[in-house]
This record gives C-alpha cells, sequence and structure tokens, in this order.
C-alpha cells in the first residue's frame, strides 16, 4: 500500500531539489555510479567479488497495476496530479540486483532511540527514510544520502520498488518508494513523496516483512522477475526506466566509473535486456572497452591502469599513495 503524507496546516509547501545533484552527469552514470558504489560498501568479504546484475525487461501495466492501491487513493492518481502519466500497456523496467553483499541492515523502526537519546540511524534508515543525510562510514564512496533520489529520478513515472535479504531479523523486507512534487487534489494538500509499506494502528509506517507478508513479497519477485530468493543482498526495480539508460549505457559507465575494482577482481558485473548480454570482469574488461567505449582516451586509460596494476602485482612498480590506483 502507497502512503502519501497529508500537508498539515502550519507545514510549508516545498519541492526535493536534490535532483540537481545529477546535473553534471548522464542519468546512466549517477545510477551505475550509486548503485555499485553501494554495493561495494556492503561487501560481505573481501575475498569474495561482488556481483551485480542489471537486467531489462518489459513489465506491463496489469502487473504494475496490483501495486497502486494507496491509504486514500491509488498512487497513479497522485502522479496524474504531478503530471506523470503511466503507458497503457507495458513499460520498460530495469531490475539492479547485488550479490554477495549483506542487504540493508540495521533497524527497521523509523522512530527508534539509542541510549543517548539519539535516533538510530543505518543502512536500512538510510536508505528509505533519509534525505541528504549519510550514515556511510568515512572512507565510502557512496553520495551522502541521495539514494532513492537517484533511483526514483532514473524512472519516468519516478518509482522504485526495492527487496532485501538481510542478516538481520527481519531478514525479508519489500518497500516502495516514489519522488512526487507537492500537489493537490479533491481540497487536499500532499508532500512530495510517497513509502510503499503498510501502515500501523499508530499510523507509523513499516517495510513489508516474513510471517504475514510473506505473499506479498512473493508476489512481487514472480511479478518483478527477480533472481534473489535468499541470497543476502538487495534487488531494485525501477519501472518506466528513462529512455537514456539502456543496455549501451549502462556498460560505458560500467566501465568507465568502476575500471579499477573490475580489474582486481573485485566486481564482476552482468547487463542484458531482451536480446542481448554481456559480462564484465577482470579478464575481458580491455575488450569490452574496446567494442563499447567511444573515446580513445577513456580506452587508453584502461589500457594504461591494467598495466599499472600489472606491474604493482610483479613488485616493478609502488605507487607513492593508494589514490595513485583509484582507492
Amino acid at each position: 500500500m502507497w502512503i502519501i503524507p497529508e500537508l498539515g496546516p502550519n507545514e510549508t509547501r516545498q519541492q526535493s531539489k536534490l535532483d540537481r545533484f545529477f546535473d553534471h552527469q548522464t542519468k546512466a552514470q549517477a545510477l551505475v555510479r550509486e548503485s555499485i558504489q553501494n554495493s561495494l560498501d556492503a561487501g560481505i568479504s573481501e575475498d569474495k567479488a561482488v556481483e551485480i546484475k542489471f537486467s531489462f525487461h518489459k513489465l506491463s501495466k496489469d502487473i504494475l497495476k496490483k501495486y497502486f492501491k494507496g491509504k486514500n487513493h491509488d498512487i497513479e492518481k497522485h502522479l496524474n496530479s504531478c503530471g506523470i502519466s503511466i503507458p497503457s500497456k507495458s513499460l520498460r523496467c530495469l531490475v539492479i540486483e547485488d550479490f554477495n553483499t549483506e542487504g540493508l541492515t540495521g533497524s527497521i523502526d523509523n522512530m527508534e532511540y539509542d541510549d543517548n537519546d539519539n535516533p538510530v540511524s543505518g543502512n536500512f534508515i538510510g536508505f528509505w527514510w533519509s534525505e541528504g543525510l549519510s550514515d556511510k562510514r568515512k572512507g565510502s564512496g557512496g553520495s551522502h544520502g541521495v539514494g532513492k533520489i537517484t533511483l526514483s529520478t532514473s524512472s519516468n513515472i519516478n518509482t522504485f520498488f526495492a527487496y532485501t535479504v538481510r542478516k538481520d531479523e527481519p531478514k525479508k523486507l519489500l518497500i516502495g518508494y516514489s519522488q512526487l512534487k507537492y500537489h493537490s487534489f479533491d481540497r487536499h494538500q500532499f508532500k512530495g513523496y510517497a513509502r510503499y509499506g503498510k501502515m500501523d494502528e499508530k499510523e507509523q509506517i513499516w517495510p513489508y516483512g516474513e510471517g504475514e507478508d510473506s505473499k506479498i513479497i512473493e508476489k512481487a519477485q514472480n511479478d518483478f522477475n527477480l533472481n534473489r530468493i535468499n541470497q543476502s543482498g538487495l534487488s531494485v526495480i525501477i519501472p518506466g526506466i528513462d529512455v537514456e539508460i539502456d543496455f549501451k549505457a549502462i556498460i560505458q559507465s560500467v566501465v568507465k566509473e568502476f575500471y579499477i575494482p573490475l580489474m582486481r577482481g573485485q566486481l564482476k558485473v552482468e547487463i542484458s535486456d531482451l536480446t542481448q548480454h554481456v559480462k564484465v570482469e577482470a579478464n575481458n574488461i580491455i575488450s569490452i572497452a574496446e567494442k563499447y567505449l567511444k573515446d580513445l582516451k577513456d580506452k587508453e586509460l584502461i589500457k594504461s591502469a591494467q598495466e599499472m596494476l600489472r606491474l604493482l602485482e610483479s613488485k616493478m612498480f609502488y605507487p607513492k599513495h593508494d589514490t595513485d590506483l583509484g582507492k
């Protein structure tokens, strides 16, 4: 169920400005950079490569409509009020799944406090509840509290769903988020966001979890063609993926942004659509770069980086700083 908060009588009518963060990069670059870096930060072991799958497929509106129900109105009415329309038949959908990662860990209670009376934070709360804030440790490479903005603005309907399997209890969680505008209809004013989950008697929002919600989670796994069943990690479903984000654009961004962890064997990435499939890893990154990158300078940079790593491993080259190799 979608919960869209109404604006109170003393609250400000405002719009989120965080999407301006992406003005200096393409939507594909922003999506790949945010998704992969967050996955690398969530790796469960240095001995296992983080594996990420980008899968394009068609999602019928009939299936998506199963997930339209809202507390008072379907989410489609709110989207339409914001000038966003949903195609009548089907939408391009992108599913991003990471493996050998820990998932969205931490408390799921947005109103929980620690022993010092500070609000509890963590990966789950940061992902679903925070905006412009970050709970990442120093040295992590992801952006500061803009993950869900990146994901929602990659969609033509400003909406995404996420399914995570964690080691924490509850293990399996299903959520959604929609980046709307301040809007109004039927003499009611609404804030510029919505969350997909369930609401308790105190009107606190919670994710769908195991137990009584198991059938909802299983249906989402099937409807969204997820590979994940019980493996820990995060699966993100972006219906209505922007036309700028396609098979080739994802490959180009993956190679240009993450050639160092790919060469080091820390990362493996698969990209597929209805007719094509490519796996990018250490043993083929040069050939993938030659085939898909346009700029000769980018190709030469990747070749030079591979040679530098080879010399380093053979103890013939010693960088002065870790930053010399993109750490």
